[in-house]
C-alpha cells in the first residue's frame, strides 16, 4: 500500500476512548438493568420492528454489501441484480412460512445452533457456531479491517 500514512493525534485517540468507553457504559448499565441472561439479550422482547429492522440493517452493511453489490452491478448489469437477489428473496419468502414452525417447536431457543445441540448434541452446536462464525466473517471485511487498522497504525 503506498501513499501517505494517516496517524491519528491525540484528540483524535481521544475521541476513539471516550466512544469505547461509552459503548461499554452503556452495555453495562443495560446489562444490569435486566434480571437474566434472556432479558438482556432479547432485549426483554421489547424491540419493535423500525428499531429492530434499524439494528439488523447497520450491522449486515459492511465492504461486501457496498463495494460487492456496486461491483456486480457495473460488471453485470441488471442482470446480475435479478440473478443474485432473486434466490434471497425466494429464502425470505419461504422462511416467512418456515420461521413460525420453529419458533412454536423451539420456543425457549434463540438460535440455529441452539436447535442444533438440543436437536444432535453439542458436536453438532459446536460445528453449526464454527461455520456460523465462518459465514459472518467475510473476507472483504477482514480485508477493510486490515486496511484501516494499517491506515491508524502505519
Amino acid at each position: 500500500m503506498d501513499g501517505p500514512v494517516v496517524s491519528l493525534a491525540v484528540p483524535d485517540w481521544i475521541v476513539v476512548g471516550v466512544y469505547i468507553a461509552g459503548m461499554l457504559g452503556i452495555g453495562i448499565w443495560f446489562s444490569r438493568r435486566k434480571e437474566t441472561f434472556e432479558d438482556y439479550f432479547m432485549a426483554g422482547r421489547g424491540v419493535r420492528a423500525p428499531l429492530l429492522v434499524a439494528t439488523l440493517v447497520s450491522t449486515f452493511y459492511g465492504l461486501d454489501t457496498l463495494f460487492g453489490t456496486s461491483e456486480v452491478g457495473y460488471y453485470e448489469g441488471i442482470a446480475g441484480f435479478f440473478a443474485y437477489s432473486l434466490p434471497y428473496t425466494a429464502l425470505y419468502i419461504v422462511m416467512a412460512f418456515v420461521a413460525p414452525k420453529f419458533k412454536r417447536r423451539f420456543p425457549e431457543h434463540f438460535t440455529m445452533q441452539e436447535i442444533a445441540r438440543r436437536s444432535y448434541g453439542k458436536t453438532a452446536g459446536a460445528t453449526a457456531s464454527a461455520a456460523a462464525y465462518i459465514y459472518s466473517t467475510n473476507t472483504m471485511e477482514m480485508m477493510g479491517i486490515g486496511f484501516l487498522l494499517h491506515l491508524i497504525t502505519g
